[in-house]
Formats: structure tokens, sequence, C-alpha cells
């Protein structure tokens, strides 16, 4: 029997495909290439994310809350028409102007199909996807910002994503539960609160056992439903994409 390799560095946040697809299906507004575990699958075996596990068996593929900030944004790029070459080809650019392995889960970005961009400490605006072309300045109007839902650590030289908050009142952070969605600003799972109105606690009981509001409750209750009912959803999207 194989013995699944995690390793996690401390406060990495530990993510089976399974659940990292769940999430984004859950989290963000797709209208096209519906995020599943065989993609996140096909981006490490092409060393889009996480390449060092690209040699593992999928049934051993774990991966950290960089990672699942990465296929976010990579998820978020393709859901605005972007092509997964372009997107490629501002990866490796960005991972060698900042120097880091995994640039999508740092840092701001914006886009305007179908080219990516992200602000230098000058304000220059520059195209990953073009090879880090300046733009013009007039072209800021124009570019949308990626990054909604995510906070960045303003202690780290290149602004490392530290919290994901997919839905309203549910936040994912890396050091809090292995990185497992949490009521906001708790360290209370929601799939617990789940569990317990899904056995028929009402919500005000449970608000008050945990000392939260019947709001939090009902939230973390709908964001468990809408995980359920996505991945219940079957994908028609051909792969790999």
């Amino acid at each position: 029997m194989s013995t699944i390799n995690v390793n996690p560095a401390p406060y990495a946040g530990i993510y089976l495909l399974t659940e990292a697809a769940s999430y984004l299906l859950a989290g963000l507004p797709h209208t096209r290439r519906r995020p599943t575990s065989r993609r996140i699958h096909w981006w490490i075996k092409t060393g889009l994310i996480a390449p060092h596990l690209g040699e593992m068996h999928g049934r051993e593929r774990v991966i950290d809350f960089a990672d699942l900030i990465s296929c976010q944004a990579i998820t978020s790029f393709q859901a605005k028409g972007i092509p997964l070459q372009r997107i490629r080809k501002a990866e490796q650019y960005f991972r060698d102007l900042y120097d880091v392995d995994k640039p999508f889960a740092h840092r701001a970005f914006w886009y305007c199909p179908p080219d990516i961009f992200t602000k230098l400490d000058d304000g220059i605006i520059v195209a990953g996807t073009r090879g880090g072309q300046l733009a013009l300045s007039i072209l800021e109007e124009w570019l949308t910002h990626l990054r909604v839902g995510i906070a960045f650590s303003d202690k780290d030289q290149y602004g490392k994503a530290m919290i994901w908050y997919p839905q309203p009142g549910i936040s994912l952070r890396p050091n809090v539960q292995f990185g497992q969605p949490c009521i906001r600003g708790t360290r209370i799972p929601t799939s617990a609160i789940w569990s317990y109105v899904n056995a028929g606690d009402p919500s005000s009981y449970i608000a008050s056992a945990y000392d939260l509001k019947v709001e939090e409750v009902e939230q973390a209750v709908a964001w468990e439903n809408r995980l359920r009912s996505l991945v219940a959803a079957p994908s028609r999207q051909p792969l790999p994409a």
C-alpha cells in the first residue's frame, strides 16, 4: 500500500485535489472550464502548479494553500477567456521576475483578455503574457483586478496570499484547521456546523452554543450545501486544459 507523502511546510494548508476542486467550484463564478480534480491533475502533470508532484501517483498528490490560490487564479483567468498557453507564459515570466515558485499566490494581478498584468513597485504596468512588455498608463482604466476575496501578507516582500474569502462569512487560512473552510474570524469549520444542522439542531441553538450569530450559521450551511450540490453536478468539459 502506498503512503501519501504530505510533508507540508508549517501552516501551509493541506488539500486533496477533490477538495481543492470543490472549493474552486463553490467559491468562484464560473462561465467555462469547470474546475475538476482531473483538471488540477493535468496542471500538476504539465508543471503549471506544484511541479514537484508531477511524478507522484494521482492519489498521492496533496497541494498546499499557495497551490490552491494558484488554481484560483488560473481558473479565474480561464473563466475570462484567457487561453491556458498564455497563462503558462505569464506564470513563467512572473516566476522569473519575482523569483518565487508560485507567483500567482503572491502579489496582485490584473487582466484584460487575452493578457495578464502586474504592477511594479514604481507603478509601471507590465504584461506577463507578452514577456514583460510595458503597458501604457492609459490602459489601467481597462484592467480588472483579479484578487477579489484574497488578503495578502504585508510582512512578505512579494505579498504572499494568507486568506481566501470564497463566499460571504467564509474564510480559508493555511494556519487554521489545516486550511479548511471556517466561519470568518473563527476556527470553527463550516463542515462541523453543517453536520449539526443536518442532524436536526436548530440554527439558533448552534449559534448560541458556539457564540455565533444565526446569520453566520446560515452562511456556513449555505456554503456547505453549495459545495455538495456543485460537486454532485456532472462535468461535460473536455480535458486537458
